[in-house]
């Protein structure tokens, strides 16, 4: 049978699942919160069991709607999302998208089930259930993650086509470079230390990991520069302006992640990337891609004047 957390002695309505385990609910709580579970009221219930009982047979297996309607009905000893298999999640998932399950439970749930998980296989899932958010929180996370030596293991890759994974690439090549682009100027030290060590390890976290955020910490770098005395460098450090401001560099981290993330989030985008060329794009140069997907570039610093003189 199934646990008792999940059958009530008064339900006036039987859950079977695809292994044979009966649930018995009450409807009008299960209506409200998960409609799609039951049957439309101008439908005939299903033929009698042997014992005169009505039941709606569900694809389900019982664990699964063990833990679906512990999620639904107020408990609370509520299924702990950490401790699922992947399997669970997934079959958890189909069943809450199956019968269009929407409540402030479900979703605290879902959330914290798909934050445990690698970026790559919350935006497998997110894909196939059509979580949008969480879709663009993925690929804001496989951007500014480093490199993830397990990253072929991930079992959703092999649900993904190479295209759609070259896509996904992509985008995260052109955000790494729009953040080397856009920060790389931030940060000027004397010609003294210019090949220091603590330098040239910054700029090589600069090219390996652009969205790093110690890297791009003001207290870090200013820790660093006067740990090695050199009143020249901290002095074009500390210069007003609002390059210099803390919120700056977190600022500009944000943006081109929640640029790169919708890019990557709109299908019209991804199609453009493969299209045949037109008349509109036989122009460009090799390897310069439409305006579409241009980004705008304001944190640059500005090209000096350079102006000739006649002798």
């Amino acid at each position: 049978m199934a646990p008792e957390f999940v059958s009530f002695a008064n339900g006036d309505t039987t859950l079977r699942s695809s292994d044979g385990v009966d649930f018995r609910v009450e409807s009008v709580y299960l209506g409200l919160v998960a409609e799609g579970i039951l049957p439309p009221t101008d439908l005939p219930l299903p033929a009698k069991t042997v014992d005169a009982e009505h039941f709606i047979p569900l694809s389900e297996t019982g664990d699964v709607l063990h833990l679906l309607l512990a999620l639904i009905y107020p408990r609370s000893d509520r299924p702990n999302p950490l401790a699922l298999t992947a399997a669970q999640g997934e079959a958890l998932l189909r069943a809450i998208d199956k019968y269009d399950i929407h409540s402030f439970v479900v979703t605290q749930f879902v959330n914290e089930y798909l934050t445990s998980l690698a970026p790559i296989s919350v935006w497998v899932l997110a894909k196939t259930y059509r979580y949008h958010e969480a879709k663009r929180e993925a690929i804001r996370r496989f951007i500014s993650d480093s490199h993830d030596p397990n990253f072929w293991a991930i079992p959703e890759l092999a649900r993904v086509s190479g295209l759609e994974l070259a896509n996904l690439q992509h985008v995260k090549h052109v955000a790494q470079k729009d953040a080397r682009h856009a920060l790389g100027g931030i940060f000027w030290v004397c010609g003294t230390h210019a090949h220091a060590e603590w330098y040239l390890t910054h700029t090589t976290t600069l090219r390996d990991d652009p969205f790093c955020l110690d890297l791009w910490s003001e207290d870090a770098l200013r820790a660093i520069i006067t740990k090695e005395g050199c009143p020249q460098c901290l002095k074009a450090f500390s210069k007003s302006g609002p390059t210099r401001r803390r919120e700056s560099f977190r600022d500009r981290i944000r943006i081109i992640l929640d640029r790169a993330a919708q890019r990557g989030s709109d299908e019209n985008y991804l199609s453009i990337i493969h299209e045949e060329p037109t008349s509109s794009t036989l122009g460009q140069s090799a390897g310069q891609f439409p305006k579409y997907y241009s980004l705008p570039m304001p944190f640059t610093r500005p090209t000096p004047n350079r102006t000739r003189f006649r002798r």
